[in-house]
């Protein structure tokens, strides 16, 4: 009779050695053996049948075939539904709906790659929208991740790699895969993370008095079609000087700025603006607690938002019914001349035209525009050195190279990371007031 040593593992699994003729059989077993066991060639195999054992005492039963004959494509259509309706829980084990602009994100990664496949080549091995999704391996996956390689960037690839990771996630707890393919598929390294430094304290000096001057040069008449120099001032002056992000100032109304005549003038953060190609922008409340919060504002700010909403209130004087913001809350603090909320296109135009004055940037030949007799004419372009963004990069620059404590950059700007979190019940509007001193210092040098 033969005789077997058998070596458990935490899992359920255990390596079964014939002592005799030294063969390898793998044994799985659900509760101890008391739900059952099953004796397998491979250690993969053996790990499958315990996953599909646990899934159907979880779920009480098997899935139905639809799950498994259904393509990956369609797979994945009706897992973003389900996303969108919260039906999907998160990382946290949390169920919840996601925001319009990551299911907008969420939608056009996956109708680029694998849905539509719209950026791969017609024949391409990595198009797997049509594989079954029962049937998927992590090497459909390695050919996808190698065709996508040829034509897009390192970061898009690992990008689809952890939504699929949370998509295979839920297909393994439905029972409709036994593994989750993206535990070994051949994900591409991340690159070095470039990081994006703020403007220098001469630099932020610089591009805020050239957009000063833009406002103060600008004559009193401006015509309805354009949005004041005064209104992008003021909005250059906001985001440098708070750290806000763009949406946040997009979405701030006149409630929020409290005390603006007053000797210590605040922000209040309490939403941000949503921005969804194609769809009308939403306000929300932050992501996180964090992002709720109140900061100082500078004089000069508060000098340049007076300023503003004088000119602002002019404009609405003109634009007469045609004005489009309701004055919930005091009205939108920044508006385009119909009183719609800022565009994001008029925001990167106005920031490079201010930066281009600046000179925060590169200016190159473009293609010729027409031909002259004395030659083509060609259009000088501007590429900016920043970006609206890096308004927010600049000011938390600036306060953590004077010396501002880590934790109060943090609640300053409303930074989330939950390492940091703990360390928020500390600061107080004092500490807020000595950063703002500091700020102060660093920008009016």
């Amino acid at each position: 009779m033969a005789q077997y040593t058998v070596q458990w593992d935490q899992n359920g699994i255990g390596k079964r050695v014939n002592v005799t003729t030294g063969a390898v059989a793998w044994i799985a077993r659900l509760d101890g053996g008391r739900g059952g066991q099953s004796t397998h060639e491979t250690k993969a195999d053996a790990k499958a049948w315990l996953s599909r054992q646990t899934t159907k005492r979880r779920t009480g039963k098997r899935p139905t075939k639809e799950d498994r004959t259904q393509t990956f494509a369609q797979y994945i259509a009706w897992w973003l539904d389900q996303k969108a309706s919260g039906a999907v829980r998160d990382r946290n084990n949390a169920q919840r709906k996601i925001g319009r602009r990551t299911l907008h994100d969420y939608r056009a990664l996956m109708g680029d790659w694998i849905t539509d496949a719209r950026r791969l080549p017609k024949g391409s091995s990595g198009r797997i929208g049509h594989v079954r999704v029962g049937r998927l391996t992590f090497h459909d996956l390695n050919a996808l991740y190698d065709a996508m390689h040829e034509v897009t960037t390192v970061g898009t690839v690992r990008a689809l790699h952890r939504l699929l990771g949370q998509v295979f996630v839920d297909a393994v707890a439905k029972g409709v895969l036994d593994l989750n393919p993206c535990d070994i598929a051949n994900v591409p390294a991340a690159d070095e993370k470039k990081k994006r430094p703020g403007m220098t304290v001469a630099q932020a000096q610089t591009f805020l008095r050239m957009a000063r001057e833009n406002a103060d040069t600008q004559g009193a008449d401006v015509p309805m079609h354009q949005v004041p120099e005064r209104c992008w001032s003021a909005r250059w002056f906001v985001a440098i000087w708070s750290g806000l992000r763009p949406g946040e100032v997009r979405a701030l109304r006149w409630d929020d700025v409290e005390g603006l005549d007053s000797a210590a003038p605040v922000l209040h953060v309490r939403e941000a603006l949503e921005y969804v190609p194609g769809k009308d922008d939403e306000a929300k409340a932050p992501k996180t607690e964090a992002g709720v919060r109140d900061v100082p504002l500078a004089l000069d700010v508060a000098r340049e938002l007076k300023q503003w909403k004088r000119v602002q209130a002019m404009q609405r004087l003109h634009a007469g019914p045609e004005w489009e913001d309701d004055r919930t809350r005091g009205g939108l603090v920044f508006t385009m001349p119909t009183g719609a909320h800022l565009t994001l296109a008029a925001q990167r135009r106005a920031f490079e035209r201010v930066s281009a004055k600046a000179e925060l940037g590169t200016w190159t030949e473009a293609e010729p525009i027409r031909e002259h007799k004395t030659g083509p004419v060609r259009k000088r372009a501007f590429k900016p050195s920043f970006r609206v963004y890096d308004c927010r990069h600049t000011c938390v620059t600036l306060l953590r190279s004077h010396g501002v404590p880590d934790h109060v950059v943090a609640a300053w700007i409303g930074h989330g990371d939950e390492q940091t979190l703990p360390t928020y019940s500390h600061v107080h509007a004092e500490d807020l007031q000595r950063a703002l001193a500091t700020l102060g210092k660093a920008l009016t040098a």
